[in-house]
């Protein structure tokens, strides 16, 4: 297992292998994740603010609460686990961003809330538009 520690505003992309990621209580941090890593970010990370870029479409992930932290597990099984606190971060998929934050008690990534079962992210709906 690898740590990797960031300053405020800082990036990083982890491409295979295994991480414990230290943020900063700032937020801005900015953490890219590649399919089949397994990820942890850090305490610092419920504080808000920072982005979270994951491969792969919304509805290709899995999530599942694990007390105040949100795990997404994609098609390969690596895992991306995210403190979550009351000020959002942003989870970036390939065809949508999604807020996380708690709200009203509950986790909530976009619209899902996310609990103690995995579920599959809500995918991206496209709707057709007709051009007259």
């Amino acid at each position: 297992m690898a740590l990797l520690i960031l300053t405020s505003n800082e990036s990083v992309g982890v491409s295979s292998g295994t991480y414990t990621v230290v943020g900063t209580r700032d937020g801005k941090e900015t953490v890219t994740v590649a399919p089949g890593a397994k990820v942890t970010l850090d305490a610092s990370f419920n504080a808000g603010g920072d982005s979270i870029s994951v491969s792969g479409n919304a509805g290709s992930y899995k999530a599942v609460a694990d007390g105040t932290q949100v795990i997404l597990t994609d098609a390969l099984g690596g895992t991306v686990t995210i403190p979550v606190g009351t000020t959002k971060s942003t989870v970036v998929f390939a065809d949508a961003s999604r807020d996380l934050l708690i709200s009203g008690g509950a986790l909530k990534l976009g619209n899902d809330t996310v609990g103690a079962t995995s579920t599959t992210v809500t995918a991206v709906r496209f709707v057709k538009v007709r051009v007259f």
